[in-house]
């Protein structure tokens, strides 16, 4: 039996997934993800460790699968933005600096990019490359100047998975430094020279897909791997959009996690600018599509920290929206921190009552999130003049049904739920079936494997939409301040 084994690497969780040739999941892995260090600002993964963990999967996915596995293809995908210096022979000289760790937090600067600003199509984060090294050259200078390339995760694990060794990235992930042209699909020359990296020491952009040679020996744990070839991937937004068919101007991707994002299709705009409106231009993992990302917050930490203080699960779970108008409208307002993933943004309750329980607090960070979601979907309709009139959600707010229905309620749209599948992994296996010539058409391709995934659509409900229209446009009014 032909298959594909994709593997999604996450701010929690590693994860892989075994596909049959025509689609079908036949056994998947999850693994946490092994961070070295979390807490106080600080997030690093053990990049040898992750390597362990990918042998484990790799042999544990086909271990229980039907005889006669034959896996012809791997491809990796994964988070952004998590960098790692390494040397000539691909150790890591130091431990992965996670996306969302924040000792660059205070390292930006907007002003000191105003020379380069309509080069750049990323709107500075402290996660991007050239804050990271940055902070290098000032706290351990010796690193920067020994590392032979700066590479993402994914890449790390493809140049050590790979049996040719080579330094490539896909344009997706190169997307995410800060210091691509995602249009010429080159090294953005202007923003490395002001930011004084040397382009050599970045690995080489290749687009997603491509296939890049044969799975080394060591990971050859099973039979089935014998003649495998490893596919380029990217990162795992991109993967998503790509199994949720984002092709459509009127369809906009609401990908959920520790992170939320928001993914609409590029139209071409030269006006645009993407430091101004705070959002980022990301090459697809087709070749030659492109995507506007805006980030709304760090989400999924968001309720986990609001379940730990006011049981927000709990709350949300037990939610009838109906039930509970007369409550909503005294509930306190709350903003979210880390807006747009700045952490210099912080979050803030008001009008807080002695009468409050934690209900109206759980209740409150949830209108709060949807509140931002609204507010960065408006801006991004209004700036790229587009309409969106259907958000497809995937990720780990899929889950929260009532959560997704107060959302659709303050958004005023309607939002499609893919239920019982992992999106990134099933665009994994979408990229590498067309790597390998399974299909040639792949938008139809995605377009057939989207109708087989069960779905729920969840409609606004209009008196809710009212009650909840003047307390956003009161958000609106104090997010500005």
């Amino acid at each position: 039996m032909n298959c594909i084994v994709t593997l999604d690497v996450g701010t929690t969780h590693i994860k892989g997934y075994l596909f049959s040739a025509s689609g079908e999941k036949l056994n998947h892995v999850i693994h946490p993800t092994s961070f070295l260090r979390l807490g106080n600002g600080i997030s690093e993964i053990d990049p040898d460790q992750v390597l362990n963990d990918i042998s484990y999967i790799l042999k544990s996915v086909v271990h229980a699968s039907p005889e006669g596995v034959k896996v012809d293809a791997i491809v990796v995908s994964g988070m952004a933005c998590s960098f790692i210096p390494v040397n000539r022979q691909g150790r890591p000289l130091y431990p992965c600096i996670c996306w969302n760790d924040q000792r660059t937090a205070t390292g930006i600067n907007i002003p000191d990019i105003d020379p380069i600003v309509h080069h750049i199509q990323q709107y500075p984060l402290p996660m991007y490359l050239p804050y990271r090294m940055k902070w290098f050259s000032e706290n351990n200078p010796a690193i920067l100047s020994d590392a032979y390339k700066w590479l993402n995760l994914t890449d790390y694990i493809v140049h050590h998975l790979s049996s040719d060794k080579d330094y490539i990235t896909d344009y997706s992930q190169a997307s995410r430094t800060m210091l691509f042209n995602s249009l010429t699909k080159q090294w953005n020359s202007p923003a490395a020279d002001h930011f004084n990296v040397p382009l050599e020491k970045l690995p080489t952009p290749e687009p997603a897909g491509t296939v890049i040679g044969t799975l080394d020996a060591d990971y050859q744990l099973h039979s089935g791997y014998r003649n495998t070839q490893l596919i380029l991937g990217g990162h795992d937004h991109m993967f998503a959009a790509l199994a949720g068919g984002i092709h459509n101007s009127s369809i906009a991707l609401n990908s959920t996690g520790t992170s939320e994002a928001l993914v609409l299709p590029y139209l071409n705009d030269p006006s645009f600018s993407f430091v101004n409106e705070e959002c980022n231009l990301e090459s697809h993992v087709i070749d030659n599509e492109f995507f506007v990302v805006g980030y709304v917050a760090s989400t999924g930490r968001i309720m986990e920290w609001a379940d730990r203080l006011f049981d927000l699960f709990k709350w949300e779970q037990q939610l009838d929206l109906v039930k509970v108008q007369e409550r909503i409208k005294g509930l306190p307002l709350y903003v979210p921190s880390g807006r747009r993933m700045q952490p210099s943004r912080t979050g803030r309750f008001i009008n807080l009552q002695p009468s409050h329980d934690g209900q109206d607090f759980a209740l409150s960070v949830m209108e709060g999130l949807c509140f931002e979601t609204r507010a960065l979907l408006g801006h991004l309709n209004t700036k790229l003049n587009i309409q969106t009139d259907l958000l497809r959600l995937v990720g780990g707010s899929s889950k929260s049904k009532n959560f997704l229905q107060m959302k659709s309620s303050i958004l005023q749209k309607p939002i499609e739920v893919i239920h019982d599948v992992d999106m990134t992994s099933l665009g994994g296996y979408i990229l590498s079936g067309l790597a390998l010539h399974y299909f040639r058409d792949v938008k139809q391709t995605a377009k057939e494997v989207l109708e087989q995934q069960k779905k729920t659509l969840l409609e606004p409900d209009k008196a809710m939409s009212h009650l909840f229209e003047s307390r956003y446009h009161r958000y609106v009014q104090e997010r500005r301040a």
